[in-house]
Protein backbone atom coordinates (compact mmCIF):
# COMPACT_ATOMS: atom_id res chain seq x y z
CA UNK A 1 0.00 0.00 0.00
CA UNK A 2 1.42 3.37 -1.02
CA UNK A 3 1.50 6.28 1.42
CA UNK A 4 -0.59 8.63 -0.74
CA UNK A 5 -1.50 10.79 2.27
CA UNK A 6 2.14 11.65 2.81
CA UNK A 7 2.58 12.67 -0.83
CA UNK A 8 -0.56 14.81 -0.81
CA UNK A 9 0.37 16.52 2.46
CA UNK A 10 3.91 17.21 1.26
CA UNK A 11 2.65 18.65 -2.04
CA UNK A 12 0.09 20.89 -0.36
CA UNK A 13 2.68 22.03 2.17
CA UNK A 14 5.11 22.92 -0.63
CA UNK A 15 2.50 25.05 -2.44
CA UNK A 16 1.24 26.88 0.64
CA UNK A 17 4.79 27.46 1.89
CA UNK A 18 5.73 29.21 -1.35
CA UNK A 19 2.54 31.28 -1.27
CA UNK A 20 3.50 32.34 2.26
CA UNK A 21 7.04 33.24 1.21
CA UNK A 22 5.68 35.18 -1.77
CA UNK A 23 3.29 37.20 0.38
CA UNK A 24 5.96 38.06 2.94
CA UNK A 25 8.96 38.71 0.72
CA UNK A 26 8.16 39.75 -2.81
CA UNK A 27 6.14 42.39 -4.61
CA UNK A 28 2.74 40.95 -3.78
CA UNK A 29 3.15 41.81 -0.09
CA UNK A 30 -0.04 41.32 1.91
CA UNK A 31 0.46 41.00 5.70
CA UNK A 32 -3.04 39.70 6.44
CA UNK A 33 -2.91 37.06 3.71
CA UNK A 34 0.64 36.15 4.74
CA UNK A 35 -0.53 35.57 8.31
CA UNK A 36 -3.37 33.31 7.19
CA UNK A 37 -0.99 31.43 4.87
CA UNK A 38 1.45 31.01 7.77
CA UNK A 39 -1.24 29.38 9.89
CA UNK A 40 -2.18 27.11 6.95
CA UNK A 41 1.48 26.17 6.52
CA UNK A 42 1.77 25.26 10.19
CA UNK A 43 -1.39 23.13 10.06
CA UNK A 44 -0.18 21.32 6.94
CA UNK A 45 3.17 20.68 8.61
CA UNK A 46 1.35 19.10 11.57
CA UNK A 47 -0.73 16.97 9.17
CA UNK A 48 2.42 15.79 7.39
CA UNK A 49 4.11 14.93 10.69
CA UNK A 50 1.03 12.97 11.75
CA UNK A 51 0.89 11.08 8.44
CA UNK A 52 4.59 10.22 8.70
CA UNK A 53 4.21 9.06 12.29
CA UNK A 54 1.24 6.85 11.35
CA UNK A 55 3.13 5.38 8.38
CA UNK A 56 6.21 4.61 10.48
CA UNK A 57 4.08 3.03 13.19
CA UNK A 58 2.40 0.77 10.60
CA UNK A 59 5.77 -0.23 9.15
CA UNK A 60 7.10 -1.14 12.59
CA UNK A 61 3.98 -2.98 13.76
CA UNK A 62 2.05 -4.44 10.82
CA UNK A 63 -1.56 -5.35 11.52
CA UNK A 64 -1.96 -9.11 11.87
CA UNK A 65 -4.93 -10.78 10.15
CA UNK A 66 -7.54 -12.25 12.47
CA UNK A 67 -6.89 -15.80 11.19
CA UNK A 68 -3.40 -15.87 12.78
CA UNK A 69 -1.41 -15.80 9.52
CA UNK A 70 1.41 -13.26 9.17
CA UNK A 71 0.66 -10.04 7.31
CA UNK A 72 1.70 -10.02 3.64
Amino acid sequence: KKPIGIYMNAGALWVVLWITVDRYAWQASSPLFAGVASVATLLLLLCLASALRTRLRRLRHPIQPSNGEPAA
